[in-house]
């Protein structure tokens, strides 16, 4: 709990005045999910995918007190990709990423240009809502690096805070990407680059 964290010297103290920190260790329940992706590739190289996901369809209920009810609200995605290939190995690909979860919600897009195995780009987060009169539509711009080698891809991205809720530095993040081929084609499976 936060009265135990002396931020000055670093010292955690074992025992809290929180009344929630002797009631319940650890919370356990089940969540179910469900989600599908959609992708095409057409025959000019003109690549897209789009999909959805829902998570916590169970509602579970989140509470630490006994006899209370706290349900989780479920998290809905909407995602998709246009990939515009042009010359021999460059392409644009157009990226957007909706979620809401309860009365918050954010949208993502962003754009990456694809040089042979090279991938550069930026995606503003955006929060489309704006809650309350603090709230900002932009909150985060992010760049991003990446490489496909064979069947992966990896990643480096750095986000960029922008509103004036909880300033940092900036966040930076790794990703590795499995470029699975498709299967069950009528056509030629082979991952065009």
């Amino acid at each position: 709990m936060a009265d135990q964290i002396n931020i000055n010297s670093g010292v955690v103290n074992p025992v809290s005045v929180d009344p929630l920190s002797n009631t319940v260790d650890n919370v356990f329940f089940g969540d179910i999910s469900a989600g599908f992706v959609f992708e095409r590739e057409e025959f000019n190289g003109l690549t897209y995918w789009f999909g959805a996901s829902a998570k916590h369809l169970n509602r579970p209920n989140i509470s630490f007190v006994d006899g209370e009810e706290v349900p989780l609200d479920i998290f809905y995605s909407l995602h998709g990709n246009f990939r515009f290939p042009f010359m021999n190995d460059y392409s644009i690909m157009m990226t957007a990423n909706y979620m809401q979860q309860g009365e918050y919600n954010r949208l993502d897009i962003g754009a990456l240009f694809v040089v042979n195995q090279f991938l550069v780009g930026v995606t503003a987060a955006t929060n489309p809502a704006k809650n309350d009169e603090n709230s900002h539509i932009l909150t985060s711009v992010n760049g991003f690096f990446g490489l496909e080698f064979t069947e992966f891809r990896f990643g480096l991205s750095y986000d960029m805070n922008t509103s004036k809720i909880g300033r940092t530095n900036g966040v930076y993040e790794v990703s590795v990407t499995y470029l699975s081929p498709c299967r069950r084609c009528k056509t030629n499976c082979s991952r065009k680059r």
